[in-house]
């Protein structure tokens, strides 16, 4: 500001909001003795701000100093609302003077009741229910003479003005008064693309413009004028007005669209008229649609008159044109329009004000390139002198940056501080400046052209991209890069095509031009290959370099599919077809029965859909998710969304055999479905896909629905046994204890892993002894027991008999589990009972295989095996030929048929080499027929539920009528008798016992020899046969009277070599005491037994816990025969189910580990067998302390497999000692003494390769029972073959 310039400036607000007030009339005065002067006047802007400069000249007088300034405010219709005059200023030269006014809001009442601003329109310029009501109207015309319905729509089309497609026309215009540069841009190319689409010979012109431009109403100087007065209103004198009738387009957006037309001319009248025309002329051509709008509003009401006006108007418009007049012409009809006086009026008064508005123009700026700090001068002129605020563009956008104040500024120059961030591109924003306008206030900012421009700071790039594609596209080979790109301040650029997996430059443009174009070609690539596109440019200032990237994918399309799913819990049926050549030996996929709470997994095999051409043809990095639902009333519920337990996966395109891909678990993407999910009508959905999921054949979905509906439980009763005899040697003695529930828990690993068995076992000791007999001798035949196992097993059945009491209707597997450091040759024996080693899981699991009716499986010597075990072509090509005997084959046929799998880590059991547990072969696993046998066996007490829509509940046909074999589900008194049948047809009975128990017939079979028990006369008073149970039931039928043991078994009496006795027993029902027992054969007695003169006699049960822990339990008993009673002892919390806990005892206590017995409050129970009566005789309630559950870890133990790259099974069991129930929460699982899950059957986050100390707590109450294992992670996954452990 010059030192003979004066500025006045301030705001002028509402008293009660301190809101700004627009339009308000404000005079600057100097307050003189010899009358004041008007220095000035302005407008206040939309905030209330204001700005007035005067010079000396303005109010200058002899004498007179700095002039005393004071303010008077007007409204729009000059009224005065304010006089300052009391609050008078000073103000020197070369200052400014702020000066700001509160108005009470009563005194605005006039100023307000006409809108004050214009502002800009929110909506489009034709409103949307126009058209519609029109083309609604199209239906209603149903009759014409000249024209179809097609036509008339297409002449709606044709009807609607060019200017109706431009969605942002208003927006721009209100923007370009604002000073928007980029918005004036825009709106003065769209104006100039109206004017080339615009008919010549039929513009409406309007001769008016020329007219008004001649004679403008003049614009106000911005020198104080006499105030005018308002005088009475007279009679209006005007010329016609047109024809009275609405308009479509609101006069508002039309001025709006006008003013920011004069605004972008700058001055330029020939352009300003041609603009003004344009727009006139598109409004104009919104008449015809105007009239079409009135009859279909009307049509629509049901005006008959107005539907065939509407009709009219399209055969009008469509009616050829002659060259007079209005005729057909796509973009609205050029009708003769008019402009009303008030237009006329309001455009005279645009046309004067812009033709003082003047725009202003950049030349120069210096330096062009500077970095942040450094000031730069922009020349040229129409700055103006009071100052604007100037923006440059902000780095990174499009748009400008934050507006900073200049250090100067004049007319022709301003000078600048570069703000941080600053980018290529600079705009003016010159103060805003109020102006009434056809009655009412426009807040506008003068606007201009730039001839120079700031070219920037530090190296941007403005533009990159590659014409047509997206970054991440997915491309096929051959496609072209269309590069394009755009850069400002650099004095170096670089474009480069890098392979994005090594690092490798395929090629590069450097030096590149600041803005240009490559087109790279070389792209036929026979390989996926990750191209990136990248541009880097250097320039001056800080960063020194700037990049940008884009990449690609090449990839001929595949076509990824899932070609099937195996959901499998140890063995299933999966494209049976491709591998098993005989058609009786296969199922349908997923046919083998799965069973509730047992954990699964889902196997998903894929295919690439590759071309063998492109990438050998493969599918890298797949991966995916799987849908778990459950349908429960005919509705799918989704329980779950689980990930993969392995991946990402490559896909093929096919492989050179089945066992290539089923052989090796890695070749399928695996989903583990918790024990927790498997019931109920279940359907498996798997998505997958590749890490470029949104190109074409990188996805694909499969899925299957299974029935879980089988329930069958694990109840296993183990009989411990305790050894005390010779060791190895011969030369000494030694004492081994009787295993634990633990060890019992641990024994059934294996038969839960394989087993169609659900959830945890139910295990339980079922009673103990202990034996002084080794088992270390020789069997007697191929696939036979040794005979030291009949001293042995005859004990377990004993006490299989005697805890019949404890769960009646429930069927228990009994099991006698002998301490594994017993000397022995054969490690498990199925007979008469069944038994086996501690710690020999897969033993057991082949141990009780027999015990539920299966023979060996033919592998190895296993003598005579099963006949009816399918032989599983190809795998058992050529059929074997028996042996003479056959007893002496050694098999080479029990391939499990299909390929296993170990749920607990992801282990194959291939059929080519695996083989039916059954068998004396190995690698042993469960194969398609065991698994089929095990399916509603009744010792796994099946359970049906219902699942699906509408699933029936179980039914019960029950069969009353006459039976033809004895039940065995029944418990009642029997005579009970075990022992031994030579092979030269002698009978020895080892033991007699009377007491409720199951006619227990077990693998039996029926001899020749009956069993009878007679009354004091000798009649019968009930009879049976004696079953010979010969080792894991080798034989064929012969005339010993075994009824179907064998010759090599000493089964025969018929003079042959001697292999050993075999076991024999009888269940008679004790309808009466009897006088004799007796066995017969043919009719003759081979044994016989007469009732003594008393029975035996017991008394005085005491029972104590010793100091080493041990509970010893004492009685005393008589006997009144010559041979020491037979003592069994059981024991029950109630009185009513009684467990059995020892037999065979012969003095009169025994002393047990507490181990074998609960906890709580029990009672015993003490038989007195004398070899024809049994006594019976109760102790008191004896009270045993509290001890923890007994915990066992069935997965993973020491020696199991496991690997990084899956998920980490946790399985485990345990047994209340006090025989209360354990909820899952009550399991809590350590991993290296970090909390890692609760539940009996969990999987849990791999802790990675290593040894690592895996703990299972169960927390029953206070006590804690504890235990702990190590597992070893593999690092990687050569998944070796199943085996046994």
């Amino acid at each position: 500001m010059s030192q003979s310039s004066f500025r006045v400036h301030g705001r002028i607000t509402r008293q009660d909001n301190q809101q700004g007030i627009h339009g308000l009339l404000v005079e600057a005065w100097d307050d003189d003795r010899c009358g004041d002067d008007c220095l000035g006047w302005d407008l206040t802007n939309r905030d209330g701000s204001y700005a007035i400069s005067f010079n000396a000249a303005d109010f200058k007088e002899p004498g007179e100093g700095a002039p005393e300034i004071y303010l008077k405010i007007r409204d729009r219709d000059g009224r005065l609302l304010l006089d300052s005059r009391n609050r008078k200023r000073s103000c020197q030269p070369g200052h400014t003077v702020e000066i700001n006014l509160a108005l009470v809001p009563d005194t605005l009442w006039w100023h307000q009741q006409t809108p004050v601003s214009w502002e800009c329109p929110d909506d489009p310029l034709l409103p949307e229910i126009v058209l519609e009501d029109i083309q609604e109207a199209l239906g209603l015309v149903t009759g014409s003479r000249q024209t179809t319905y097609g036509q008339r729509l297409e002449a709606l089309i044709c009807a609607i003005p060019p200017i109706n497609l431009l969605n942002n026309i208003l927006g721009d215009a209100c923007a370009t008064l604002q000073g928007n540069l980029a918005a004036a841009g825009r709106y003065r190319d769209l104006l100039d693309a109206l004017c080339a689409v615009q008919p010549k010979e039929k513009s409406c012109g309007h001769a008016t413009i020329d007219n008004i431009f001649a004679n403008p109403t003049p614009a106000p100087t911005r020198k104080c004028q006499p105030c005018a007065c308002h005088e009475p209103c007279d009679e209006d004198h005007h010329d016609p007005d047109c024809p009275c009738k609405p308009s479509l387009i609101a006069r508002d957006k039309t001025k709006m669209l006008l003013m920011a037309a004069l605004h972008i001319a700058c001055g330029h009248e020939k352009s300003a008229k041609t603009y003004l025309k344009t727009i006139l002329d598109q409004v104009a051509r919104y008449e015809f649609l105007a009239s079409l709008h009135r009859a279909a509003v009307k049509a629509l009401y049901g005006d008959v008159t107005a539907l065939v006006q509407f009709r009219d108007l399209l055969e009008l418009f469509l009616y050829p044109s002659n060259g007079q007049g209005c005729g057909c012409q796509c973009g609205g009809l050029s009708c003769c329009a008019c402009l009303d006086q008030e237009m006329v009026a309001c455009l005279r008064q645009m046309v004067g004000l812009w033709q003082t508005i003047h725009c202003y123009t950049v030349i120069e700026v210096q330096p062009a390139r500077a970095c942040p700090g450094d000031e730069i001068v922009i020349k040229g002129h129409g700055f103006g002198h009071q100052a604007g605020t100037i923006a440059f563009r902000q780095q990174g956008t499009m748009g400008g940056g934050t507006a900073v104040s200049p250090e100067s500024w004049c007319d022709d120059q301003i000078t600048v501080i570069v703000p941080e961030g600053a980018g290529c591109g600079l705009q003016l924003y010159l103060p805003v400046n109020t102006v009434e306008v056809c009655g009412r206030f426009l807040q506008y900012r003068p606007t201009g052209c730039l001839k120079a421009d700031f070219a920037g700071t530090s190296a941007e790039i403005l533009q990159f991209t590659v014409k047509g594609r997206q970054d991440g596209d997915c491309l096929e080979p051959g496609a072209v890069l269309p590069i394009r790109w755009k850069t400002c301040a650099a004095d170096r650029v670089r474009i480069e095509i890098v392979n994005a997996e090594t690092g490798t430059v395929i090629a590069a443009q450097d030096p590149a031009e600041p803005r240009g174009r490559w087109d790279f070609t070389q792209t036929n690539f026979t390989e996926t290959t990750h191209v990136t596109v990248r541009i880097i440019a250097w320039g001056q200032c800080k960063p020194p370099q700037v990049s940008a990237q884009m990449t690609f994918r090449y990839q001929r399309q595949p076509n990824l599919t899932v070609q099937g799913l195996e959901i499998t819990q140890a063995i299933q049926h999966y494209r049976a077809a491709a591998h098993l050549t005989d058609a009786a030996d296969r199922g349908a996929d997923n046919s083998l029965r799965l069973v509730t709470n047992k954990t699964a997994w889902v196997r998903t095999y894929l295919r690439s859909g590759q071309s063998p051409a492109f990438d050998n043809g493969q599918l890298a990095d797949i991966t995916g998710t799987l849908r778990v639902e459950r349908r429960v009333n005919n509705v799918w519920n989704t329980i779950a969304t689980l990930p993969p337990q392995n991946g990402p996966l490559t896909a093929e395109d096919s492989f050179i055999s089945l066992d290539a891909e089923r052989g090796n678990i890695d070749n399928t993407l695996n989903f583990i479905v918790p024990a927790a999910m498997m019931t109920g009508l279940l359907r498996f959905t798997v998505n997958v896909q590749s890490p470029y999921a949104d190109c074409p054949g990188n996805t694909a979905v499969g899925s299957a629905t299974v029935d879980v509906n089988l329930t069958q439980t694990l109840n296993a009763a183990f009989i411990t046994i305790a050894y005390d005899g010779p060791d190895n040697s011969g030369m000494n003695n030694l004492t081994l204890p009787a295993p634990t529930l633990a060890d019992c828990q641990a024994e059934t690993s294996w038969a839960m892993t394989t087993y169609p068995v659900s959830g945890a076992p139910n295990v339980r000791i079922a009673g103990t002894f202990t034996t002084n007999t080794p088992l270390d001798d020789p069997r007697s035949c191929p696939g036979c027991c040794s005979p030291n196992w009949g001293t042995l097993l005859p004990q377990v059945a004993a006490l299989v008999a005697a805890d019949q009491l404890a769960n009646p209707g429930q069927a228990w597997v009994y099991y006698g589990l002998i301490n594994n450091g017993i000397p022995v040759n054969v490690p498990g024996c199925n007979g008469v009972a069944t038994g086996g080693l501690a710690g020999s899981p897969v033993t057991y699991a082949h141990e009780i295989g027999h015990q539920f009716g299966l023979p060996h499986a033919r592998c190895g010597n296993a003598g005579a095996g099963n006949a009816n075990y399918p032989v599983y072509e190809p795998y058992d090509l050529p059929v074997d030929v028996p042996a003479n005997p056959v007893s002496s084959t050694t098999w080479t046929m029990a391939s499990i048929g299909e390929y296993g799998l170990d749920i607990n880590n992801g282990n194959i059991a291939n059929p080519n080499d695996a083989e039916d547990f059954m068998s004396y072969c190995g690698p042993r696993w469960i194969s398609v027929f065991t698994h089929n046998y095990l399916i509603n066996r009744t010792e796994l007490t099946p359970n049906t539920i219902p699942t699906g829509s509408g699933a029936a509940t179980n039914r019960v046909i029950q069969d009353n009528g006459a039976r033809f074999s004895k039940r065995t589900d029944v418990i009642k008194p029997l005579v009970y008798l075990i022992g031994t049948l030579s092979a030269d047809g002698a009978v020895e009975i080892s033991s007699v016992a009377r007491l409720e128990t199951r006619y227990l017939v077990g693998d039996g079979r029926s001899t020749r020899y009956i069993a009878q028990l007679l009354g004091a006369e000798g009649q019968i008073i009930s009879q049976d046969v004696m079953y010979a149970y010969t080792a894991d039931g080798c034989g064929s039928d012969d005339s010993s009277g075994c009824g179907g043991g064998c010759a090599d078994c000493g089964c025969n009496d018929s003079g042959r070599e001697d292999k050993g006795p075999i076991m024999i027993k009888g269940m008679l029902d004790d309808l009466a005491p009897g006088q004799t027992l007796r066995i017969v054969k043919d009719g003759e007695t081979v044994w016989e037994r007469t009732a003594p003169a008393e029975r035996p006699q017991i008394s005085n049960i005491r029972a104590q816990v010793g100091k080493d822990g041990r509970f010893t339990l004492s009685w005393r008993g008589q006997s009144y025969r010559d041979e020491q009673p037979e003592y069994w002892i059981r024991w029950s919390r109630d009185g009513q189910r009684w467990h059995a806990l020892s037999v065979g005892v012969t003095d009169n206590k025994i002393s047990l580990d507490l181990e074998q017995l609960p906890s709580g409050e029990i009672l015993f129970q003490v038989m007195a067998h004398d070899g024809f009566y049994t006594t019976t005789a109760e102790s008191k309630p004896i009270a045993i302390a509290a001890r923890p559950p007994v915990v066992t870890i069935l997965y993973p133990q020491r020696d199991d497999l496991a690997y990084a790259e899956r998920q980490l099974h946790l399985w485990g069991t345990a047994v209340s000692r006090s025989g209360h129930d354990l909820t899952d929460e009550q399991f809590v699982w350590t991993i290296n003494g970090k909390e890692v899950g609760r539940g009996r059957d969990i999987w849990v986050d791999n802790p990675g390769a290593g040894t690592h100390q895996v703990q299972l707590s169960v927390t029953e109450g206070e006590l804690v029972g504890v235990v702990e294992t190590a597992v070893t992670i593999q690092p990687t996954a050569n998944t070796p073959p199943v085996d046994v452990k």
